[in-house]
């Protein structure tokens, strides 16, 4: 009989966060393969639910998200929920994901009670509490000597006293470390997380449903249709996408691009009306992944201008893989991508992506007929994988 497995993430569907669509994938897959999963989550509310048959269990660490809030990986409060959930659902493997909010005593509390837990990073929380560390030149390196920027949001005191809690935490013989990419796990190795070389990359898998040969065919009479998936998070470029936009209608008018992931768009769309009609800008609201390739086939060129370190981007290679031209800022994860269908622009030049947009348009025809072949693995092999893990 196969054992239980609790997901823990900061976010779950239909809340917004990459982390959280992973886990989303990974339970749904966990649970074809016959394994009982519940997921443990942050959210704006505390409420149970089940989607699509995994039991959601959600509690509200709004008010614990703040950087500068200890409870933001040290969180005692949401201890007596989570030992009911272990004991009320017989759970005998735990595997975290983002955990800010959530408390990293939580894998404390797991490892005492002798369960299986492994640890999935995708990104620099376990160093500092900001998310993403670049340089203030923006390179695909995050930046080593950092303090300034995790200080910005922490005294040193206390930063000190956050590092020294974690890093006792990570330095546990028995908790399993793993990454989302290579170049993610070279980067811990590189900013000097405890025994990182140690870690195991398994890189997020693509689910073969979310995978057609869209159509992509672009006709001159029609508007030219752009994508972008990343919410109205700055830090994954929502604001170069109103600069860029801006720069390439003094070339080029019939375009439009479709912005994903909105919070309540039909209103928002309303208010702020004339200055998204100046940007030819649509605002839609948050997806299921299931419905994808059905966005994707009206799409003619993806927009992935992050401004942060992407630990992989998901949705890049499910964009690549259905046939779709992206343009990226080529951070971190996002330069694995090797593609003639992959545009890099110059990071953190909106003057820049609007050219390659133009450039895109120009030449869609020409990059249309580019292979699309590129490195993956699927979300059965990466569930695999971490069965392989669990199972161990």
């Amino acid at each position: 009989m196969k054992k239980n497995i609790l997901i823990v993430t900061t976010t779950y569907f239909p809340d917004l966060g990459g982390a959280g669509i992973v886990a989303k994938n990974i339970s749904e897959e966990l649970l074809k393969n016959e394994y009982k999963v519940t997921v443990f989550c942050g959210s704006k509310v505390s409420k149970n639910e089940e989607i699509n048959g995994v039991k959601i269990i959600r509690i509200n660490t709004s008010k614990y998200l703040s950087p500068w809030n200890i409870n933001n990986y040290y969180n005692p409060s949401i201890e007596t929920d989570f030992k009911k959930v272990i004991e009320n659902n017989n759970i005998k493997i735990i595997h975290f994901h983002s955990i800010q909010g959530l408390g990293a005593n939580l894998i404390k509390i797991a490892l005492n009670k002798k369960l299986k837990v492994v640890v999935t990073m995708h990104d620099f929380w376990w160093e500092c509490p900001m998310l993403f560390l670049n340089d203030e030149y923006l390179s695909s390196r995050p930046a080593k000597p950092h303090q300034k920027y995790c200080t910005g949001l922490i005294s040193n005191k206390q930063l000190l006293k956050r590092k020294k809690y974690l890093y006792s935490i990570l330095k546990n013989k028995r908790l399993t470390v793993t990454t989302v990419s290579d170049s993610m796990k070279q980067s811990l190795e590189y900013i000097g997380l405890p025994d990182s070389s140690k870690f195991i990359s398994i890189e997020n898998g693509i689910n073969q449903n979310l995978i057609e040969d869209c159509d992509n065919r672009f006709e001159t009479n029609n508007n030219f249709r752009f994508a972008y998936f990343g919410g109205e998070n700055t830090s994954k470029g929502f604001g170069m996408i109103f600069k860029a936009s801006k720069i390439l209608k003094y070339n080029y008018k019939n375009f439009e691009i479709h912005c994903f992931g909105i919070h309540r768009p039909f209103l928002k769309q309303i208010l702020n009306y004339d200055l998204l009609k100046k940007h030819k800008i649509y605002l839609h609201g948050i997806y299921d992944n299931y419905t994808l390739p059905s966005i994707l086939s009206q799409t003619n060129v993806v927009l992935i201008p992050s401004q942060i370190f992407e630990s992989f981007s998901l949705i890049a290679r499910e964009s690549l893989l259905n046939n779709k031209i992206i343009i990226s800022s080529n951070m971190g994860g996002l330069s694995e991508i090797k593609s003639k269908k992959h545009l890099t622009y110059i990071k953190n030049s909106s003057l820049d992506l609007a050219k390659k947009m133009f450039y895109a348009i120009k030449h869609f025809n020409k990059l249309n007929k580019s292979p699309t072949s590129i490195k993956y693995i699927t979300l059965s092999d990466q569930v695999k994988l971490f069965i392989n893990i669990y199972e161990n």
